[in-house]
């Protein structure tokens, strides 16, 4: 009963480590710009606000081979 218990305990840690981690990155304006940095071949400029929320940018660049996708001022909500 005691080892379930510190399962138990141990899985919601677990879960609150990742909300957090999740929340720091798509929640915060710094992540959001940690997370779109980590993404090959783009570029943004002037971000503005947080993946999880509402976030413009004047000018967004993802090029990979032949592939490209140019934006000018996007705007999520």
């Amino acid at each position: 009963m005691r080892g379930l218990k510190i399962a138990g305990l141990a899985v919601l840690a677990v879960f609150a480590v990742l909300f957090l981690a999740l929340w720091a990155v798509l929640g915060t304006q710094v992540g959001s710009r940690w997370v779109l940095n980590q993404v090959p071949g783009l570029t943004v400029d002037n971000f503005q606000g947080r993946l999880g929320g509402q976030w413009s940018a004047d000018h967004l660049l993802w090029q990979q081979d032949s592939s490209r996708v140019e934006l000018n001022a996007p705007r999520f909500d």
